[in-house]
């Protein structure tokens, strides 16, 4: 084909396509976008990284009394094997541990501690509930695995015992399990068994009194 002729076919073409057909296909058709990353958010952060998050304070927890520091069952146990009535040890400083880093951590923070006494073997069980925040959580699990306490965790953290070498026998365990909100403010609860007994169990059975306490 001669040139002029192949110069004449384009300009048919041109005319005989609608400026709008062309206008449209132009506006269809993908532009790459210069690529940048997003902003980045650190954890802890919430919106820009500017904003540091801090977790909703919890209400006060409400501790429990001697009157209600164990569950139904509990009680019942203590009464099975001859324990007398609860004495509210708080004021007096007896506590369900020995562990020095443990007892300033109790006495630092809101706590009860209530004793249990069978005068007839000498058997003193003693149960201590305390509020604790992050920190002292962190506090209570080194200084319980420096103390060679083995850990577990069937609901948390979970610690049980047993002293049979020079000194008195006793039995201890340690619960801290963490609550449905996640804010940071826990019960830990311990108990102290010098007939190396049930410890554990009462231990369960106040952390569960506990946590009824604040459903």
């Amino acid at each position: 084909m001669a040139p002029h002729r192949i110069i004449a076919a384009i300009i048919a073409v041109l005319v005989l396509v609608p400026a709008g057909a062309m206008s449209a296909s132009a506006a269809q058709a993908y532009t790459p976008q210069p690529w940048a990353p997003d902003v980045p958010v650190q954890p802890g952060y919430v919106g820009t990284p500017k904003v540091p998050w801090t977790f909703p304070l919890a209400p006060s927890l409400v501790l429990p009394t001697c009157a209600t520091i164990q569950t139904p069952y509990g009680f019942t146990l203590l009464a099975e094997q001859g324990m007398g009535r609860a004495v509210d040890t708080t004021a007096t400083g007896r506590r369900a541990t020995a562990i020095p880093a443990l007892v300033a951590v109790i006495n630092a923070n809101r706590s009860i501690s209530c004793t249990w006494t069978n005068k007839l073997t000498g058997r003193v069980i003693t149960t201590t509930v305390t509020q604790i925040g992050v920190a002292e959580r962190d506090t209570v699990d080194a200084a319980l695995l420096a103390a060679g306490y083995p850990h577990s965790e069937p609901a948390g953290d979970f610690y049980n015992y047993q002293h049979t070498g020079k000194g008195a026998a006793y039995m201890e365990s340690h619960l801290l399990s963490l609550d449905g909100l996640q804010v940071g403010e826990d019960f830990w609860v311990a108990t102290r068994d010098t007939a190396l007994g049930w410890a554990g169990a009462f231990t369960q059975s106040a952390d569960e009194a506990a946590y009824l306490l604040n459903d």
